[in-house]
């Protein structure tokens, strides 16, 4: 369940509302398989906790941004970055969950919606999405993205 994953904006999100949440922010994921190296905004909106893509890079480091072809509404067709794959989690003590996450991913299993929560292990984001029963799931790790200089 790599994230790799409609552009849509990024709301306006309060930074009161940034600054209380460990997991808001910019993180970092590798497609083991792949190399593809994600960087991924969690934000809030309400009480409800989405994540975008802001950038791919490959192995090599190049910037790239493919076609979501595999995926249905919204994100048919769409570029992937600028793509909110996470949707509708809900705070429920340490964790998020009750959301919907979408494999972004060239292949077969594009488009796929899985359900998924997430939380902050030692400092990483934890990443658990499943199809129907929980015995059929993945776990992704994420890294804190380094700091952006401001202007």
């Amino acid at each position: 369940m790599a994230a790799i994953a409609a552009a849509c904006s990024l709301p306006a999100v309060s930074t009161l509302a940034v600054a209380s949440e460990p997991l808001a922010g910019r993180w970092l994921a590798r497609d083991a398989s792949s190399g593809v190296e994600s960087t991924i905004e969690l934000f809030l909106e309400s009480d409800q906790m989405y994540g975008r893509i802001v950038s791919l890079r490959t192995q090599d480091g190049e910037v790239f941004d493919p076609i979501c072809t595999g995926c249905k509404g919204a994100l048919k067709d769409a570029k992937v970055v600028g793509a909110i794959f996470i949707t509708g989690l809900r705070r429920s003590g340490d964790k998020w969950v009750g959301g919907k996450v979408v494999d972004l991913r060239p292949g077969p299993m594009q488009g796929t919606i899985a359900n998924c929560e997430i939380e902050l292990l030692q400092g990483r984001v934890k990443l658990f999405g499943y199809l129907w029963l929980r015995w059929l799931s993945g776990t992704d790790y994420w890294e804190r993205a380094p700091a952006q200089p401001q202007p």
